[in-house]
Order: structure tokens, then sequence, then C-alpha cells
């Protein structure tokens, strides 16, 4: 039990379901020791993810009263703060009569499982939004609303607060800003080669990135 690559448990089968046996493979999951988890009955309690919290204790309420297998899915914080997902299963050992002796359990950790999940989602998320910006696109009927609908897109998609786009003007060797969003400025606006970002990116034909 304490060599496999998951924490099994025994809960005392009463309404509070106090902890009396935990494989010490619980440290590495949560950072909390199996003393702490056995002396400590308000602890699991107390590290469940806010947002998962209620979720979670209803289940084992309900499972605590019907006798039921009690699975879940939640997340941990552990004592270092980072967030753990986990798989939390347990059923209940009864005696030959048929009386109820106690919880047995095992939580593993699928926090990679989770997060492969969520790059998925995120994935399907970008290209729904990719064909519905092609869609948008090829409706325009004109240049300057092409270029708006471009930036109003992109600001969507990347939660950004600001856009603009700039076309180089050969006439005058100079850029012309003609659509933005939360600029200080309004179309029309020129830039000089080299000044200002967008300045720098038509002089160098390099992309810029300010982590700022």
């Amino acid at each position: 039990v304490e060599q496999i690559p998951a924490t099994v448990y025994t809960d005392a089968y009463d309404k509070e379901s106090t902890t009396e046996y935990i494989s010490p493979q619980i440290e590495k999951l949560s950072g909390y020791s199996a003393e702490e988890w056995i002396t400590d009955p308000d602890l699991w309690g107390n590290i469940i993810y806010p947002d998962d919290r209620e979720m979670v204790l209803a289940e084992h309420l309900k499972t605590n009263r019907t006798g039921n297998r009690f699975l879940i899915e939640y997340r941990l914080v552990a004592r270092d703060g980072h967030i753990v997902w986990i798989r939390d299963e347990a059923t209940v050992l009864r005696d030959p009569n048929g009386k109820p002796l106690c919880w047995q359990g095992v939580m593993l950790d699928i926090s990679e499982k989770k997060q492969a999940e969520l790059a998925l989602h995120q994935r399907a998320e970008e290209l729904a939004a990719f064909r519905a910006t092609m869609v948008d696109l090829a409706g325009q009927q004109n240049m300057v609303s092409l270029l708006r609908a471009i930036v109003e897109r992109s600001l969507s998609l990347l939660k950004a607060p600001r856009g603009f786009i700039y076309l180089y003007d050969p006439t005058n060797n100079d850029l012309e800003l003609i659509v933005e969003q939360g600029l200080p400025v309004t179309p029309g606006y020129r830039l000089k080669l080299g000044e200002g970002m967008a300045g720098k990116v038509a002089q160098t034909r390099k992309m810029i990135i300010v982590d700022d």
C-alpha cells in the first residue's frame, strides 16, 4: 500500500468520516503529513479548492447518508499553494452481516490529465474562433472594414485593451494609422519610420514583444 503511486486511506464510518489511516504518499500529494491528516479532522475540508468545496462536501454528505460509492474529481490547495487535481474514490467495507465498518478510499493525482484536457479545450475554442473570424472577414466590403474587423476580433480573442493597424505610405515614406481601438490617437495619425513600436517594426521588419 505504501509503495503504490496513489494515496490510500481509511475513514471511520460515521457522520464526520474521521481519517483513521492514510498512506504517506499524501505528503507528496498535498504537502501535509499523514499525521496531520489523522489528527486534524478539518484539514481535508479546509484545503479543498474554494470553488469545489460546496460540491465535494455535498457529495460527501450524500454518500455518508446512502452508503453509495464516493467518486469525484476536484482540486486541493497544497501546503505551498499550488493546485492539485485529484480523483477521490471510496467504498464502504462491511462485515459478513452487512454492517458498515469503514470507508476505504484512494486518491490519485490527475493534474497532468486535467492540464491535457484544458489544453485540448482551449485549442478547440481557438479553432472555433478562427473559423468565426474567417466568416466575419469574408463578409467585409472594403479594406478599412476588413482591417477594423481584424482588430476587433483580435482584441476579443486575446482579451486585450488596445489594438491598431498602421499602413506604410511609400509616397511619404511614413506610416498612417488606419484603424485603432483603445489608443489616444485617431485614424489618420502618422508615424515616421523608427518612431514608436509600429515605426520600429516597419523599419526593422522584425516583430517586437514588450512584456511589461
